[in-house]
């Protein structure tokens, strides 16, 4: 995560939310807690900037980045676990 003033760079979070294939990552965001689950489907679903996101949940744009940059996180680990399953049941 790279800090550009007082706003979370969502870099990061943009480049490994595009690393887990859309489907399952479509298909994993509601058994996201519902504060991460709200910012990532603004972001990703319906396209929102984060200045949209902040004003819609009345947060600051650094609350937001942080929340979508650790929902993607969870994201991925979801991801990564379904994986291995996967892997365990051939």
């Amino acid at each position: 995560v790279m800090y550009l003033g007082s706003v979370v760079e969502t870099a990061d979070s943009e480049q490994l939310f595009n690393k887990i294939d859309g489907k399952t990552a479509i298909m994993m965001i509601p058994l996201l807690s519902e504060k991460y689950r709200k910012v990532i489907t603004m972001r990703y679903l319906e396209d929102l900037p984060l200045k949209d996101i902040a004003f819609k949940t009345k947060q600051s744009k650094n609350t937001v980045a942080v929340q979508i940059h650790r929902g993607v996180e969870k994201l991925a680990i979801l991801f990564r676990v379904e994986e291995a399953e996967a892997a365990i049941k051939r």
